[in-house]
C-alpha cells in the first residue's frame, strides 16, 4: 500500500507538526509585537530646563572681571612673599630680625592665607589662580638657588607641582630637578605651552647660577687642599681635593642610569680617610656622609673589589658595636666613599696619561694648528706636507660616546691635483674611537667618506677661527 504523504504520525506515532508558510508566520510575529512592545516599561531621559542666555554676556564679563582681580592679587601676594623672606635672610641682628618679623608676620600671614584660598577655588577661577601664581613665582628674579629651591618647594606644598617623575600631570625641569604640574590645576594645551617657555627661563637662570655656585665652592676647597691624590696615596696626612667623574651604569632592569660626579674634598689620616664637603651632583650625599662621621680605613684602599655587602654589614656591627640597622646604613656609606675614591683615582691616572701623550704629540708637531688650516696670515693657504698638533677644547659628540678635548696629529697635502687630509696619529684613549681614521688619506671636498672625522676637523678649525679673530683684534 502506498503511504500517504499527509500520514499525520509517524513510525513512533508521534504527531508530526505541519510546517506554517513563512509569509503566515512572520506575519503572525509582527502582530504581536506591538502587544509586546505596549508592555515594555522604557527610561527615556528628558531634557532640564536650559538657563538662558540673557544676560549671559554680564555673567561672563563678571567673571572676567574676577579674575583680572585674582591675577593682581596673587602677583602682589606672591612678590610680598618673596620680599619679606629676602629682608629676614638679609637681617643678621637678633633683635632687628625679631622686630622685622613682628612687623611682616600679620601681612605675610594675610597673604599666605590669602593664595591658600583662591587655590581652592573651583573651576575656571581655580586655573586662572594657579596660572597667575606660577606665572609670578616663575619669572621673579631669584639672587641664589636656595631661593628658587624654597619657592619651588612652597609649589609643591601648595599642590601645584608634584615633586619627582611620576605619571600624573605634564612634566617641567627647573635647573636639575625635575617635578610635574597638577593635573587638578585644569591647565590645557595653551596654558602649558605658556609656562613651558618660562621654566626653560627660569631653568637656565638656575643652571647658571648653580654652575657659579659650585665654580666658587671649588675654588674655596682647592685653596684648602695642601695635598695631592698621588701624595695621599704615598701614606701623606692631609686634604687632598678629588675629581670624581660621573658614571654610567645599567641597573637590573637593563635601563641606563647615572652616578653622580663632582669635586670631593678627603682628609687623609695617618690611618682613615674621611669625606668633608663636596661641590656637584654629589653635594649633598656627601654632606650627609660627613654628618654621620663615616670614615674609610686606608687598608680599604688595597681592596679590588668591596666585600660582600652582608660580610661587610657584620664586621661593622661588630666592631663598632651598632645595630643591624646602622651597620647596613654604614657600610652603603663606606661603600659609597670607595667606589668614589676608585672613580677619582682611575680619573687622576687617566688624566695624567693624557697629558703624557699630548706633551709627547706635541714635540712630534712640525706646525701650528693655524697654519694647518691657512690661519697664519700667509694669503689663507694651509701649509701642506707638515705634521699639525690639532686639538677640539671641549666636549666632541660622536655618535653615543662623549669625547673631553680630544687630540690628534694631522697632515695635508696634494695627490693628483687634489687635495688630502691624513691622520697621522691618535693617543691611545681615542684609538677605539679614532683609530680607524689613522694612516688613510681622505679627500678633503668628500667630507661623506669621513663624517664623523670631518665634523671633528670642522668643530678645530672654527675654535682656531675665533682664536685668529680675538688674537688680530690685540
Amino acid at each position: 500500500m502506498k503511504k500517504d504523504k499527509t500520514d499525520k504520525k509517524n513510525a513512533g506515532g508521534v504527531t508530526a507538526a505541519t510546517p506554517k508558510a513563512k509569509s503566515e508566520t512572520t506575519l503572525k510575529g509582527f502582530a504581536g509585537l506591538g502587544v509586546a512592545a505596549a508592555k515594555l516599561k522604557l527610561s527615556v531621559p528628558t531634557l532640564a530646563s536650559l538657563k538662558s542666555l540673557d544676560g549671559l554676556g554680564d555673567t561672563i564679563q563678571g567673571k572676567r572681571e574676577a579674575a583680572g582681580k585674582i591675577r593682581g592679587d596673587v602677583a602682589d601676594a606672591a612678590k610680598f612673599i618673596l620680599a619679606s623672606n629676602r629682608q629676614l635672610a638679609a637681617c643678621t641682628d637678633h633683635d632687628e630680625r625679631r622686630f622685622l618679623e613682628e612687623e611682616l608676620n600679620e601681612t605675610g600671614k594675610a597673604a599666605n592665607e590669602y593664595l591658600v584660598q583662591v587655590l581652592e577655588l573651583k573651576g575656571v577661577l581655580k586655573t586662572v589662580a594657579a596660572m597667575a601664581y606660577l606665572k609670578t613665582v616663575l619669572t621673579m628674579e631669584y639672587a641664589s638657588p636656595l631661593e628658587v629651591n624654597t619657592m619651588l618647594g612652597e609649589l609643591v606644598k601648595k599642590g601645584i607641582l608634584i615633586g619627582g617623575s611620576g605619571q600624573q600631570g605634564s612634566p617641567i625641569t627647573i635647573g636639575y630637578l625635575h617635578y610635574r604640574i597638577s593635573d587638578k590645576l585644569g591647565l590645557d594645551a595653551t596654558d602649558i605651552d605658556e609656562i613651558s617657555g618660562v621654566v626653560e627661563q627660569l631653568s637656565r637662570a638656575v643652571k647658571t647660577m648653580e654652575r657659579e655656585r659650585r665654580d666658587t665652592m671649588t675654588e674655596e676647597m682647592k685653596a684648602q687642599a695642601n695635598i695631592s691624590l698621588e701624595d695621599a696615596l704615598a701614606g701623606k696626612v692631609g686634604k687632598c681635593l678629588v675629581y670624581v667623574p660621573p658614571e654610567a651604569y645599567r641597573d637590573s632592569k637593563d635601563v641606563e642610569k647615572w652616578r653622580g660626579g663632582g669635586n670631593v674634598m678627603f682628609n687623609f689620616g695617618k690611618n682613615e680617610v674621611a669625606a668633608i664637603q663636596a661641590s656637584g651632583s654629589v653635594e649633598r650625599l656627601i654632606a650627609d656622609i660627613a654628618a654621620r662621621k663615616v670614615v674609610l680605613y686606608r687598608s680599604h684602599l688595597t681592596w679590588k673589589t668591596t666585600p660582600p655587602f652582608r660580610v661587610l654589614v657584620e664586621s661593622i656591627a661588630k666592631n663598632l658595636e651598632l645595630s643591624r640597622f646602622q651597620a647596613e646604613s654604614y657600610a652603603g656609606d663606606i661603600m659609597t666613599l670607595w667606589h668614589m675614591l676608585r672613580r677619582g683615582i682611575a680619573h687622576d691616572k687617566e688624566v695624567k696619561a693624557q697629558a703624557k701623550a699630548k706633551e709627547e704629540m706635541l714635540v712630534k708637531a712640525e706646525i701650528t694648528a693655524m697654519e694647518f688650516f691657512g690661519l697664519n696670515g700667509a694669503g689663507g693657504k694651509p701649509v701642506q706636507n707638515k705634521t699639525a698638533f690639532l686639538q677640539f677644547d671641549g666636549v666632541f659628540h660622536l655618535r653615543d660616546t662623549k669625547l673631553f678635548n680630544p687630540f690628534l696629529l694631522a697632515t695635508r697635502g696634494m695627490d693628483a691635483d687634489k687635495e688630502f687630509l691624513e691622520v697621522v696619529e691618535v693617543p691611545s684613549h681615542l684609538r677605539e674611537h679614532l683609530g680607524n681614521y689613522v694612516g688613510k688619506k681622505f679627500l678633503t671636498n668628500d667630507r661623506r667618506a669621513f663624517p664623523e672625522l670631518s665634523d671633528l676637523i670642522s668643530k678645530i678649525r672654527a675654535q682656531q677661527e675665533m682664536a685668529a679673530t680675538v688674537a688680530a683684534k690685540h
